[in-house]
């Protein structure tokens, strides 16, 4: 069976119309998408232009190191810094007793000992301390063999670690106090 093909004027122009719509339409998109990226990359040079020029310089100098100097003191006396009313257990075996202090203007007391009471009644003495003296205890930790407090007041920062090694079931109590006064 043949189908009739008609060359009429009508009939091209009916075949021509729907061509000439999708090619308006390809190059329509086509101006779209080109005008679109020219001024999506305008916009990435405007900022690159941006930040060259208008972005203020960042300083990539490496700042000196904080120097740290560290004094022992004699176990017979308090670090300097150190409150002379801290409990300390009276015969306790001192084992760190020293200030530091770094260059920045930082001065850290610490006194470090063994004690003969368990963890939980030192950290009721140093609880009971703090709240007695007018510290805000900022934190308080309690696991197996650690028992640590911390606290401020004013410009200082106090933090008290009662421990117990694993291995030689020996207790020590760290007290060290940061004082923050002059700090660069």
């Amino acid at each position: 069976m043949d189908i009739p093909v008609s060359n009429s004027p009508q009939a091209t122009k009916r075949r021509f119309w729907p061509w000439l719509i999708v090619i308006l339409i390809l190059v329509g998109l086509g101006f779209f998408a080109w005008t679109n990226f020219k001024n999506s990359a305008q916009k990435v040079e405007n900022s690159k232009t941006v930040t060259k020029q208008g972005a203020p310089k960042k300083d990539l100098s490496v700042p000196p190191a904080v120097t740290v100097t560290k004094k022992q003191v004699e176990t017979a006396k308090l670090p300097s810094g150190l409150p002379s009313d801290v409990p300390i257990e009276a015969g306790a075996k001192i084992l760190q007793n020293y200030t530091a202090t770094t260059s920045d203007g930082k001065i850290q007391a610490t006194r470090i000992f063994e004690t003969s009471k368990s963890l939980d009644d030192n950290a009721k003495v140093y609880t009971d301390y703090l709240v007695k003296n007018n510290w805000k205890i900022t934190t308080k930790t309690t696991i197996e063999r650690l028992r640590s407090i911390a606290a401020v007041k004013g410009d200082l920062y106090i933090n008290i670690n009662i421990g117990e090694n694993s291995v030689t079931k020996v207790r020590t109590v760290d007290i060290s106090i940061l004082q923050t006064v002059g700090t660069k």
